[in-house]
């Protein structure tokens, strides 16, 4: 919810919307969590992220307005499974 939340008020933003941006819970059966927490990597190799989670969707933002994404909808490029099976497919 939280990271819901940051995209939600950045592309609001960035986008000038005066609209609210609704978030819509929905039931799922995907187990996979995201929770992560960067203290090891820290004290293992003194590594601190430059930027935040709200920079990257800054900057996803800015992609579209200036139309960095081709045909995004149906470009194979931006998703992995198509993409993969696509690359298995070939060796074959």
């Amino acid at each position: 919810m939280k990271l819901a939340k940051i995209v939600k008020n950045v592309v609001k933003k960035e986008f000038k919307l005066k609209n609210d941006i609704k978030i819509i819970l929905e039931k799922s059966d995907d187990k996979r969590s995201y929770h992560i927490n960067s203290d090891k990597i820290y004290k293992a190799l003194g590594f601190k992220p430059k930027y935040t989670v709200k920079d990257a969707v800054i900057e996803i933002c800015n992609a579209f307005k200036k139309n960095k994404f081709s045909n995004y909808i149906n470009n194979i490029q931006y998703y992995n499974v198509k993409k993969l099976k696509k690359l298995f497919s070939k060796k074959k």
